[in-house]
């Protein structure tokens, strides 16, 4: 999951650098999953750090994202973010 999200930024975003800083098993939704952060280089050439939590429940992806300039933004929101995935459930 770690891989698509990389790729998918890597497309979308056209950027060149993106580097995985951490991968560990973790929980989302309630279920097993992944928990992994990261950081790029954007076309604004600002840094960005990020964070995401996933899950694979019944055959489909779920995942949650944050990302934000890695001074200042990203600290500032990333509890935030970790209540919000904390606190997710499906219906």
């Amino acid at each position: 999951m770690p891989e698509l999200l990389e790729a998918t930024y890597r497309s979308y975003k056209q950027i060149g650098t993106f580097r995985m800083l951490d991968v560990a098993p973790g929980q989302f939704l309630g279920r097993d999953g992944v928990a992994f952060s990261y950081e790029f280089v954007d076309q604004d050439e600002l840094t960005r750090r990020g964070e995401a939590q996933a899950a694979i429940i019944g055959g489909k992806l779920y995942m949650i994202t944050f990302d934000a300039p890695r001074l200042h933004y990203f600290a500032r929101g990333v509890d935030d973010f970790r209540a919000l995935a904390t606190s997710a459930h499906l219906p």
